[in-house]
């Protein structure tokens, strides 16, 4: 069974979590992952900056943070994904696009990270982001992974 549960520590986004429980249940399915609970973060700068501290020792903003909650002994998986709404709100004006798509993004990229996809290299980047623009497009969300002259680093 894949669980999803959504709360919202930013004002930045409006909730759709329905919509955003549905991409991640079909990312779960698409990766062939059935005993899951996700639990789905939409956060502000200041909680997604605070926690990226935390957990890599950055004092910067990020768009996404992603962890593995599971033990060994555990039936179902549990990851937690933690997605900034504001860099969204932010890539989106640049890109042209919605940020209800840009947060699709982040959401997928964090949960591909933990089905084993990496992007630290050119060629597994390449094979992440064909993934990412595959799962966004089945999805209505349309090709939304940018790689032009005003990609974020």
């Amino acid at each position: 069974m894949i669980k999803v549960g959504v709360r919202y520590l930013s004002r930045h986004f409006r909730p759709q979590g329905a919509k955003l429980a549905r991409l991640v249940q079909y990312v779960c399915r698409y990766m062939g992952v059935r005993d899951i609970y996700v639990e789905l973060a939409i956060m502000d700068d200041a909680h997604i900056t605070k926690l990226n501290r935390q957990l890599t020792g950055r004092h910067s903003i990020t768009d996404c943070l992603s962890l593995d909650l599971s033990d060994a002994s555990d039936r179902f998986r549990t990851i937690q994904i933690m997605v900034n709404a504001q860099q969204a709100h932010r890539q989106a004006r640049i890109r042209g696009i919605r940020p209800v798509n840009e947060l699709a993004l982040y959401i997928v990229h964090g949960l591909l990270h933990q089905f084993g996809y990496d992007d630290t290299r050119a060629d597994q980047a390449r094979l992440m982001h064909q993934a990412e623009d595959q799962i966004l497009q089945t999805l209505g969300y349309g090709k939304v992974y940018y790689t032009g002259p005003k990609a974020c680093s």
